[in-house]
């Protein structure tokens, strides 16, 4: 017997005498399909939240508050995340952002330590002093071992001349936390603020040690180290912070400062108006060019560029400054009540000027 496959046939030869059959076909077979994937668990709160943190000590301040927003949608009463996300608006710039976090957090949970200080910080950096040594107080009161809490009361004082009060203030938050970054920036500017910068860049180099992509943190060691005259290494700190956030004016109006120092007025020029060209707002470059023009006596220059700064700074002293400049060029000019004008507000913010002062009494032989 011979088997021949012919298409769908079977030809069997057997003796001669040939069988056609056919090759039956096997039915297909489906086969079972895949089990579904599980459904993924949803991401907690908790977890949000620590991918936030992550964010922040990384110095991704936009992409922090992002996701701080997002465990905020997750636990909508909780006042932890917009009392972070407070912090790292500050760290962004974005100020009045950071106000409204805050106080939304302290509204959440009014005895929360930590909102409260954020609330402090906040405020202190919106140029409220009165409002941050209240709050910064409050969360002390409420949490004793509020690291935070202590350092911002210290700040505060700082900006408020009471030194004494600052350095007790301080003082108890090192107890609790020597080694936190912000107790060691609050320790550097305290000791800014007693004149003693060989400490303060000490502080701040350790507290970049801690977060070394914290910007503010190479801006302030960079100011300390220009005041020391070491301005090899203020440039070196400017330069490493504006390599970490490009879009960030204050390490290119620090190396402005660095060269106004070294007397290379064209090179102080190109930065600072490198930082107003990334941030507009930015006061201190518009201020800081102000400074270079009216120190040149080139006043009609100056006076448009101080009066922007006015409009834009913050900070009380470094407004009472430009206040003060820009009255003895209105005084130059004979406009006499433009600079009384000047001179009294300069005053209000800043009681010991003694320039402003100084441009009162002159008004007052006139």
């Amino acid at each position: 017997m011979r088997l021949y496959l012919a298409g769908g046939l079977v030809l069997i030869v057997v003796a001669g005498t040939t069988v056609v059959t056919t090759l039956a076909r096997q039915p297909a077979t489906t086969a079972p399909p895949p089990p579904a994937p599980p459904s993924p668990t949803p991401e907690s709160a908790a977890s949000v939240l620590s991918r936030a943190d992550d964010l922040a000590r990384d110095g991704q301040w936009e992409a922090a508050v992002l996701t701080y927003d997002e465990a905020s949608r997750l636990a909508p009463e909780s006042p932890v995340a917009p009392t972070r996300a407070s912090t790292a608006l500050l760290y962004a710039r974005r100020y009045q952002d950071a106000l409204d976090y805050a106080e939304h957090a302290v509204k959440l949970d009014a005895r929360s330590s930590a909102a409260h200080a954020a609330l402090a910080l906040a405020a202190n950096w919106n140029g409220d002093t009165e409002r941050a040594q209240s709050e910064a107080r409050r969360a002390a009161e409420l949490d004793s071992t509020n690291a935070l809490a202590h350092a911002y009361v210290a700040e505060a004082a700082a900006d408020q001349f009471r030194l004494a009060d600052a350095e007790a203030a301080l003082k108890r938050a090192q107890a609790l936390a020597p080694d936190d970054p912000e107790v060691l920036r609050v320790s550097g500017y305290l000791l800014e603020q007693q004149q003693d910068y060989a400490a303060a860049v000490a502080e701040y180099e350790r507290a970049i040690e801690q977060r070394p992509r914290w910007v503010h943190l190479y801006v302030q060691l960079g100011h300390a180290l220009r005041v020391l005259h070491r301005y090899d290494e203020a440039v070196d700190a400017f330069v490493r912070g504006a390599a970490l956030a490009p879009a960030d004016p204050r390490p290119e109006a620090g190396l402005g400062a660095t060269y106004f120092d070294q007397e290379d007025y064209a090179a102080a020029i190109d930065h600072f108006q490198r930082a107003t060209a990334i941030d507009p707002a930015y006061p201190t470059g518009w201020g800081q060019l102000a400074n270079i023009y009216y120190q040149r006596r080139d006043y009609q220059r100056a006076q448009p560029l101080y009066e922007k700064a006015i409009e834009l700074e913050r900070d009380r002293a470094r407004n009472a400054s430009y206040r003060t400049a820009l009255g003895w060029i209105y005084l130059g000019n004979r406009q006499a009540d433009q600079a009384r004008e000047q001179f009294t507000r300069a005053l209000e913010q800043s009681p010991g000027l003694a320039g402003a002062r100084e441009g009162l009494v002159r008004l007052g032989n006139r």
